[in-house]
């Protein structure tokens, strides 16, 4: 079960780069080109956003993730529902 969660874990990592990669190629695109200082706090402040809206959404609407679908995992209250948008959060 370990090594499932793990390999699930890593897919999702490879979706949430790909992700900040595209945020990063937009912000850049409206800031003229020039670099985004990394320690920028609304620059961390979208990618914590962006992370954040990929799990709540993903666990609120279908419980999985693509890393979750991929090795057949979900997330289920203890009742056996699907998550409400508290318990993604």
């Amino acid at each position: 079960m370990f090594f499932r969660l793990l390999a699930a874990l890593f897919y999702d990592l490879i979706v949430l780069c790909s992700l900040f990669m595209l945020a990063t190629a937009i912000t850049v695109y409206f800031n003229q080109g020039q670099a985004i200082p990394p320690a920028s706090r609304g620059y961390q402040s979208l990618l914590a956003a962006i992370m954040g809206a990929y799990f709540i959404l993903s666990f609120r609407y279908g419980g999985q993730t693509i890393g979750f679908k991929s090795w057949r995992l979900r997330l289920i209250r203890g009742e056996g529902f699907k998550l409400r948008l508290v318990n993604a959060a």
